[in-house]
């Protein structure tokens, strides 16, 4: 699955949109570029996962264990030595 940093969908692979942008000629022969986005925004967006913990698709900063689970910021607390009681 997908996150899109624009707007904040989440979408599968199969419903990335693709537009091609023109990049001017190149010794008589016109250039064009096939660009990806999100579908709803045609924004940039980055792969995401689901939070083992909450089941809700990661959209920032998360930890992995060493098991391979990812958790998200809402499920873990940090703590410095000494602060917690």
């Amino acid at each position: 699955m997908y996150f899109c940093i624009e707007c904040g969908y989440v979408f599968s692979e199969d419903e990335v949109s693709t537009w091609k942008e023109s990049r001017g000629e190149y010794w008589g022969t016109s250039c064009s570029e096939t660009i990806s986005g999100c579908p709803h925004c045609n924004g940039d967006y980055v792969e995401t996962y689901k939070c083992e913990c909450c089941d809700e698709w990661i959209d920032g900063p998360y930890i992995k264990l060493e098991s391979g689970e990812r958790i998200c910021v809402n499920c873990y607390t940090t703590y410095e030595l000494g602060d917690e009681s």
